[in-house]
């Protein structure tokens, strides 16, 4: 699930760093000479990143959006990143990385983030705002905190009003039992059902810890298992993108129809071609523009090293977008495909 709830994932500890400083064909350069007239004399900024990795279009697309908006604004982000290491031990390798620099500013986009919290404070208290993108710190010490909505009603009626007067059963996918992140997915949606259409019943929740490959096998037998099965849904991309192999294997594309959360290459490839029936767009590229705008509105008007203080409320959601074979080449909509390079 791309969110700040995937401590399921694990990895073996680097022996060294990636340091990413733009995906590809996102490079940013600031402005040779400063403007003057901003606090400090500065407009251009040099800011730097500490992402969870970059093998996921997800954590790709909010880096390029962050690149993008800081090249756009006469400035730099330089991004510190893994492949695919997600330890703990990596993590904070990255941020000391990052620090070692001497940044104007700050973003956050890792996982376990929960160490962070004192390092935050910290680093605030000495005039480095830290701006929070898709990454909760416990407690929260960051400036603002930028995370996808948690508001899924529209994708909610959308699926309902799809099976409203459907008979059969329906098939959800979701992640790690127990997880509330999780359980926000999937529960509301099939409340909904219950009520729109009470001759669809919900089978048990199946749990895949996110896993792309058990995914598709759990969605296979429930297929096998189910012959009436008429609709499969997944809380995350992975999920998503298991389910439809899994109709598309058993020649079921159309006749079962697939709902699920993100957008990446292979889910909206799916959706063009009928695989998908409607996807849950998380705005990965708009998490990394509004951080980025964020640490550069503060900056220019801050008293450099003064402490920072955080924004009431310190957390600001960015909506979700329903994507559907449509909508999904509306322009408007780019922000919340999910891409593995950055163009």
């Amino acid at each position: 699930m791309h969110s700040r709830k995937k401590a399921m994932l694990t990895a073996t500890v680097s022996a060294s760093l990636l340091v990413v400083a733009a995906l590809a064909g996102c490079s940013s350069t600031p402005s040779s000479t400063p403007n003057s007239g901003a606090a400090g004399g500065k407009t251009t900024f040099n800011l730097a990143g500490v992402a969870a990795y970059t093998q996921d279009p997800f954590w790709a697309s909010l880096q390029c959006g962050a690149t993008k908006q800081a090249e756009a604004m006469g400035s730099k982000i330089t991004w510190y990143s893994s492949a695919s290491d997600t330890s703990s031990a990596t993590q904070q390798a990255n941020y000391n990385a990052a620090l070692l620099t001497k940044p104007d500013a700050l973003l956050l986009a890792s996982w376990q983030v929960g160490t962070f919290s004192t390092q935050v404070k910290d680093l605030m208290a000495k005039g480095t705002p830290v701006i929070g993108v898709n990454s909760t710190i416990t407690p929260a010490t960051e400036r603002v905190l930028f995370v996808n909505g948690e508001d899924n009603s529209e994708f909610v009626k959308y699926i309902a009003n799809e099976m409203k007067g459907q008979s059969g059963t329906i098939g959800v996918l979701g992640g790690v039992a127990g997880d509330a992140g999780a359980i926000a997915r999937w529960k509301p949606v099939i409340d909904q059902l219950k009520a729109v259409a009470p001759n669809l019943k919900p089978l048990p929740t199946q749990y895949d810890d996110f896993d792309r490959t058990k995914s598709s096998t759990v969605a296979s037998a429930l297929i096998v298992a189910h012959p009436d099965l008429k609709a499969l849904y997944a809380i995350s991309g992975p999920e998503g993108e298991g389910a439809a192999n899994a109709v598309a294997q058993a020649g079921k594309s159309g006749q079962i129809k697939v709902y699920s959360y993100g957008a990446n290459e292979a889910e909206v490839a799916g959706l063009k071609s009928g695989v998908f029936s409607a996807l849950e767009g998380q705005p990965a590229y708009g998490l990394g523009v509004e951080g980025v705008k964020a640490a550069i509105s503060y900056l220019k008007t801050a008293k450099p090293g003064a402490p920072v203080p955080q924004l009431n409320p310190v957390t600001v959601n960015v909506p979700l977008k329903v994507l559907t074979k449509a909508n999904v080449d509306d322009p408007a909509n780019v922000t919340f495909l999910q891409k593995s390079t950055c163009n």
